[in-house]
């Protein structure tokens, strides 16, 4: 990979690829303006992607704890300082936010997700980038799920392997019929579901165009995590049938994934493997590898810092391209984000019914920790939500944390109304639906 006269040039397998990135000493002068909102150590990353974003430019940054504002704003150039979101939105208005939050305030177990979210758009933020996981619970996930439907901000989820250059050339390759018809995809990260599993689906979804899931056998173990920033079983594994009959393989967690490098941490196991009638692409986190009939088998290594700084200027710039036109709709926009991590959702509650999940039947299924339950419930609890399909009876589910290993299963299909109360068999009452 080499950058000369405003170029950047990369070589895959025998073709070199060429794109004009423009620094910000030689980007017009007018642009998009964007704020951040977090700043620590994911948030560099955002920022530092600017170098490949042409449409826009870093304006102002906002954090609770001004220590970790004013060494972010000192690294980066950035006079604007707040300490209060709000504040910064209103005096600087700007076009893009990034919101670089964990789904969960730090030592506070209060889920922040949706309240930000909310408020970028009650403030008429015309684009929001967001961290992934896009959820993690079924309150958030219902509340964004609603708040897609009624916001005007286009909200972009920050799953940018979708833009790594090695990826999108493996793409090229299946998208131009290089290796056939697909017949399957086989894809792992090494982390726990919630954290990797947003990155995973979404890869699989690009090669296949976002088709939706229909069916999903899944399975699930290790309740470790359940009380963490982002509850998660520690391990998961699903076959999953798409709209266009195309059959996946997942697995996430420590337990279940392969490992593609030796003697590395967990975060540095994420990979997809596409199969054709005629060959396959296999993208990994620092290597690929491709088998095209005319070509023969290729592979090597590859820089991942590289490759992701580039990919975030990529999905940056791609949001600044949706506002410049209404058809050019961001490929992580928050729709198709929270389609794939219903998937996900459907993979828990496979695991915990034993049950094929046809996402027919549900269209919205949720999860979310019991924690914050005294009496009865266990803290190591799930929760789910399963809505019926419509003019159906309402299906309640229970269970115990014997069979169930640790969790315990509550029904409350969406034709409920608001008055209705869902209790356990033989335990106290949980909430209202």
């Amino acid at each position: 990979m080499q950058y000369e006269n405003g170029l950047l040039s990369y070589t895959f397998g025998s073709a070199v690829f060429t794109a004009s990135i423009e620094s910000s000493f030689t980007q017009e002068k007018t642009m998009y303006k964007s704020a951040i909102l977090g700043c620590r150590g994911r948030a560099r990353g955002h920022a530092r992607a600017y170098q490949h974003v042409k449409k826009g430019k870093l304006a102002a940054i906002c954090d609770m704890r001004e220590d970790l504002l004013n060494d972010f704003g000192d690294e980066f150039g950035v006079d604007a300082r707040y300490t209060d979101l709000d504040e910064m939105l209103s005096k600087e208005k700007p076009d893009l936010l990034h919101i670089v939050t964990a789904p969960v305030l730090r030592g506070s177990n209060e889920r922040i997700r949706y309240p930000l979210m909310n408020q970028a758009s009650e403030h008429g933020v015309p684009a929001a980038i967001v961290e992934k996981p896009i959820a993690v619970e079924s309150e958030d996930w219902r509340q964004i799920s609603e708040l897609a439907d009624r916001t005007k901000t286009k909200f972009v989820v920050n799953t940018q392997l979708n833009f790594h250059p090695q990826n999108l050339a493996l793409k090229r390759d299946v998208a131009e019929g290089k290796i056939g018809a697909i017949k399957f995809i086989e894809a792992s990260a090494r982390n726990p579901p919630v954290d990797q599993a947003p990155h995973v689906l979404q890869l699989v979804s690009s090669y296949i165009d976002n088709s939706r899931p229909v069916k999903v056998q899944g399975q699930i173990s290790g309740a470790g995590q359940l009380d963490s920033a982002q509850p998660s079983p520690a391990n998961a594994t699903a076959l999953v049938t798409y709209a266009n009959d195309v059959q996946v393989s997942v697995a996430f967690g420590p337990e279940m994934a392969p490992r593609v490098l030796p003697d590395t941490g967990n975060n540095r196991h994420k990979r997809v493997c596409v199969f054709g009638e005629t060959g396959f692409v296999h993208w990994r986190f620092e290597s690929w590898e491709r088998n095209l009939p005319d070509s023969g088998y290729e592979g090597g290594d590859l820089n991942y810092g590289a490759q992701d700084l580039i990919a975030q200027g990529g999905l940056t710039e791609a949001a600044f391209e949706w506002l410049d036109d209404e058809n050019k709709v961001h490929p992580t926009h928050l729709k198709q984000s929270l389609a794939e991590f219903n998937l996900l959702l459907g993979i828990y509650y496979s695991g915990l019914t034993n049950t094929v999940i046809e996402f027919e039947y549900c269209h919205r299924i949720a999860v979310r920790p019991t924690g914050r339950y005294d009496g009865y419930v266990p803290r190591t609890a799930l929760i789910v939500s399963f809505p019926s399909r419509r003019g159906t009876q309402p299906r309640l589910f229970s269970g115990n944390s014997r069979d169930l290993f640790g969790y315990y299963l509550e029904g409350i299909p969406s034709c409920l109304t608001s008055s209705t109360w869902i209790t356990m068999p033989q335990h106290r009452l949980l909430r209202k639906c």
